[in-house]
C-alpha cells in the first residue's frame, strides 16, 4: 500500500490532449485513511501534456508532497486513443507512464498502464471508468486499481474528479496506517484534477 501511495496522486487520463494543444494540469488526493475522521492522502502532482498527433499525446509531472520528506519523484507517459466513440460504445484510451523517485541516495522506478472508457455527453461532461496497473521494477506483485470519475470543460478549463480502489485484492488489516477499504481490502481513494488549455473554445 505505501508503494501505491507513490504513484496515487493522479487522475485517469480520460482522453488524449488534442492535437496542437498544450494542457497544463494539477491533481490531489490519494487512499483514505482515518484516524477517527476520514481523509484523503495529500498527495500532489504538476505537470503538462502536449498533443503531438490527432490521438496522441505526451505529458510529464513532478510529484510535489514527496518533496516534504526529501523525496524527489517524477514520471513521464503517453496516452493513446484506441478508439473513437460509437453509438453506446464508449471511447477507449489506453496510457503508459514511467514513475521515478529519489532521496539521491537511492533510487525506485515503477510502470503504470491505464485503460479509460468514457462516453462525451453534450460538449464539456466526460464520465468515465478505468483500471490501472501499477508495476515495480525491484519486483513485487502487480498491484492493479479500478476507478470511476468525471471530467466537466468550461471552455479552457477542465475539473475532473476520481474514486478509486487501491489494491482492492490485498488485505488491510496489518497495515500500518488505517485505510479505509472494502470489508477490509485494499483503500478507497478520493482524487480531484484541475486542468488548463490555454486558447482552447468550448
Amino acid at each position: 500500500m505505501a508503494v501505491v501511495a507513490l504513484g496515487c496522486g493522479h487522475t485517469s487520463p480520460v482522453r488524449p490532449t488534442p492535437k496542437g494543444q498544450l494542457q497544463l494540469q494539477a491533481d490531489m488526493g490519494g487512499p483514505i485513511a482515518s484516524w477517527g475522521v476520514p481523509f484523503p492522502a495529500p498527495h500532489l502532482t504538476a505537470g503538462a501534456s502536449y498533443g503531438v498527433a490527432d490521438r496522441l499525446d505526451v505529458h510529464a509531472h513532478a510529484h510535489l508532497t514527496p518533496l516534504l520528506v526529501g523525496l524527489a519523484g517524477l514520471d513521464v507517459g503517453s496516452t493513446y486513443l484506441l478508439f473513437e466513440q460509437s453509438g453506446a460504445l464508449p471511447a477507449l484510451s489506453g496510457t503508459a507512464r514511467l514513475l521515478g523517485f529519489t532521496d539521491f541516495r537511492e533510487s525506485a522506478a515503477y510502470f503504470e498502464a491505464t485503460a479509460t472508457a468514457s462516453y462525451l455527453v453534450g460538449e464539456r461532461l466526460l464520465p468515465y471508468a478505468s483500471v490501472t496497473g501499477f508495476a515495480q521494477f525491484a519486483g513485487g506483485p502487480i498491484l492493479v486499481s479500478p476507478a470511476a470519475g468525471a471530467q466537466l470543460w468550461f471552455g479552457e478549463l477542465g475539473l475532473q474528479a476520481e474514486a478509486r480502489w487501491f489494491s482492492p485484492d490485498h488485505p488491510t488489516e496489518r497495515a500500518v496506517i488505517p485505510w479505509v477499504g472494502v470489508a477490509g481490502q485494499g483503500a478507497l481513494g478520493l482524487v480531484l484534477g484541475i486542468r488548463w488549455r490555454p486558447g482552447e473554445v468550448r
